[in-house]
């Protein structure tokens, strides 16, 4: 057998090209496609930062790095009928995608086929609640759709900003109906919101803000109101 180095060298290798390799299950050579090579990589890397849909369990449990409805099965669903999926929160690098996905609770997002850019969902992401282990049920609301989910595709779940940004800035309203000096509100906007603050007189209150944290806050009056806090 020549030596490999001696063979000519080819600069631009197309998809087709074999590659020689050695199997680790018996030690036998083998032949290799760069396609095949190339799909193999993809996917490893695309199970590190999106998710597998599964149409079938894997020895009894949800494959890591995977979404799947509850009894399986689904194959090409239109995006439009999703209202659940399970996804299993352990990707295949071995870190976690729990804190990710649970910030986006409340966000509109989209669940996109790396494949193909025309089949996507895009959802308000409602709730999201531990099954078991690493597997969790997220529940969604459909905005906008094309196309239909496919089997062993990755998908992407990430923040839309263009469906987020219509929206436009999240606030809140808070009601005090009975007379207190110092009005707790929890507003859960995740940021330092401004505040105006309407007593029941329909008068402009004045009171000092304090904010506790990014979704709290206090406003201290001088004597006891009654009224409305507006947030944003």
């Amino acid at each position: 057998m020549s030596n490999i180095s001696s063979y000519p060298r080819k600069n631009k290798p197309s998809a087709s090209d074999m590659m020689i390799g050695t199997s680790v299950e018996n030690g036998s050579t083998k032949n290799f496609s760069i396609n095949a090579l190339s799909i193999v990589a993809i996917n490893q890397y695309l199970g590190t930062n999106s998710f597998k849909f599964v149409i079938e369990d894997e020895d009894g449990n949800r494959p890591v790095a995977s979404i799947s409805f509850e009894n399986y099965e689904g194959d090409l669903t239109p995006y439009a009928d999703i209202t659940e999926l399970y996804v299993n929160t352990k990707m295949l690098n071995g870190t976690y995608s729990i804190n990710y996905l649970t910030r986006l609770i409340g966000t509109n997002i989209a669940i996109a086929d790396k494949r193909d850019l025309d089949r996507y969902g895009i959802y308000t992401f409602d709730t999201i609640t531990l099954v078991s282990g690493d597997v969790y049920r997220i529940e969604l609301t459909a905005i906008e759709s094309s196309g239909n989910i496919h089997r062993d595709h990755y998908h992407s779940i990430q923040y839309d900003a263009k469906t987020n940004t219509s929206q436009g800035d999240k606030n809140f309203v808070f009601s005090q109906n009975v007379a207190s000096a110092v009005w707790t509100v929890q507003h859960d906007l995740a940021k330092f919101p401004s505040c105006t603050m309407v007593l029941s007189t329909g008068q402009q209150g004045y009171g000092d803000v304090a904010f506790i944290d990014e979704n709290n806050l206090t406003i201290t009056f001088a004597s006891a109101e009654t009224g409305k806090a507006y947030i944003n």
